[in-house]
């Protein structure tokens, strides 16, 4: 299934994205996707992961959503969702969020 991008930002110097789609998502599943083999060659380095993608479910529209993850040349990790949750910085370069209809 195509999906359309809903957004897209660039981090910071601190390795946040301040925005990046609609002020509200709908009820439902969505995709972010780190591309994080850009901001590794951006620096010239080379990383084992081209991307990152994060599939997450947002099940009430009117709460915040922070998707924090954290980033090395040879792994990723993730760490909870919630909301108004503030955490370290992601230095992942480029995020792309699309809207899934199906996760397959």
């Amino acid at each position: 299934m195509a999906t359309q991008p809903l957004g897209e930002g660039v981090t910071d110097e601190d390795g946040r994205v301040a925005t990046i789609g609609p002020e509200r998502l709908d009820a439902g599943a969505y995709r972010l996707t780190f591309d994080s083999g850009a901001y590794f060659a951006a620096s010239g380095r080379t990383g084992f992961y081209p991307e990152v993608v994060i599939v997450f479910t947002v099940a009430d529209p009117d709460e915040h959503h922070h998707v924090p993850v954290l980033l090395s040349p040879f792994g990723y990790t993730r760490r909870g969702g919630r909301k108004d949750h503030r955490d370290s910085p992601t230095p992942a370069g480029r995020r792309f969020l699309t809207r899934d209809g199906v996760i397959g």
